[in-house]
């Protein structure tokens, strides 16, 4: 007899990709790369997505006026009132085609731009505001959403994210973008973690972003700080990121997956690493767990169920 673990196994999609690697995947669960700005182009997949039982969340993505990344944190009513009625508009889509989830990202105490179709972010000079004043504004804003998540029947998740960003996001088109980071003045994971344990909301544990704001080269001292952080994170924790980062350990993540190709070429975590933080969740029932790789989805779909039933 097959054990499977009580996590749900999920594989991302987005409105090119669908049908082939839901079909080829058979997965059961999915998380959208939802644009909230482009309702239209997921009209067929939703319908698709019914029409197979397949149950999802939505990730949230969206720009605002200037190509401004949307940003609860930031106190100016000109970015985080916009950017709080577009997550809204988010939740009600995810209501009425009764999705599981919507996920947004935590908020950052800077402004940056976001070329989502050239997959690219840029720093905004000397937009830098204090810190806290930033958590007081992404409290105050992320209790808005949950109020109205709840009334509308939907899971707000808030995703722990990365204090850098490349100049651009994938690899296979410019290599080095890595090297050429900058700051986000993301706030921290453990800001994340005051929200789920003193506020009930529900987070994602993104497992490369959360190991990349610890910057070392000594891979103990970085695998001591995710798994305390995620083990920290657990009794919150809805959802998973399940990714890999190669190096550099710089801040930034690199989407690497968790096929044996990518262990061989050393990504952290390892791949016992990977299992141990997975097992911390072996009897959450409530957690979804997905991969979001470069390339080869179905491959680390099929990797992560292999996971789930070892």
């Amino acid at each position: 007899m097959i054990l499977m673990h009580a996590w749900k196994p999920g594989i991302k999609v987005g409105p090119q990709n669908y049908q082939e690697n839901l079909g080829r995947s058979h997965a059961k669960y999915c998380e959208v790369w939802y644009r909230v700005d482009r309702e239209g182009e997921y009209t067929d997949m939703f319908s698709y997505l019914q029409e197979h039982g397949i149950h999802a969340g939505l990730h949230f993505w969206a720009m605002l006026q200037d190509k401004i990344a949307p940003n609860l944190a930031y106190p100016d009513e000109k970015i985080w009132k916009p950017s709080l009625e577009l997550m809204q508009k988010n939740l009600e889509i995810a209501a009425k085609h009764h999705h599981a989830y919507v996920n947004i990202h935590v908020g950052n105490a800077a402004l940056e731009k976001m070329d989502l179709d050239r997959h690219k972010s840029m720093p905004i000079e000397h937009t830098v505001v204090d810190y806290h004043l930033a958590e007081r504004t992404a409290e105050k804003n992320i209790l808005t959403l949950q109020t109205y998540a709840k009334k509308l029947g939907v899971l707000l998740i808030i995703e722990t994210v990365p204090p850098y960003d490349p100049e651009g996001w994938d690899s296979d088109q410019n290599p080095n973008a890595r090297l050429h980071a900058h700051a986000t003045h993301a706030l921290s994971n453990v800001f994340v973690e005051h929200l789920g344990k003193d506020l009930g909301i529900a987070i994602n544990n993104d497992i490369s972003h959360t190991a990349a704001e610890l910057i070392t080269n000594d891979r103990e001292k970085l695998w001591k700080y995710l798994y305390a952080r995620t083990v920290a994170l657990a009794p919150y924790t809805k959802l998973i990121h399940a990714n890999t980062m190669a190096e550099p350990f710089n801040g930034t993540d690199s989407h690497d997956g968790i096929l044996d190709s990518d262990f061989a070429h050393n990504v952290f975590p390892s791949k016992l690493q990977f299992e141990k933080l997975l097992s911390v969740f072996q009897s959450h029932d409530d957690v979804w767990i997905v991969n979001e790789p470069q390339r080869d989805h179905v491959e680390n779909y099929n990797a992560l169920v292999a996971f789930n039933t070892s």
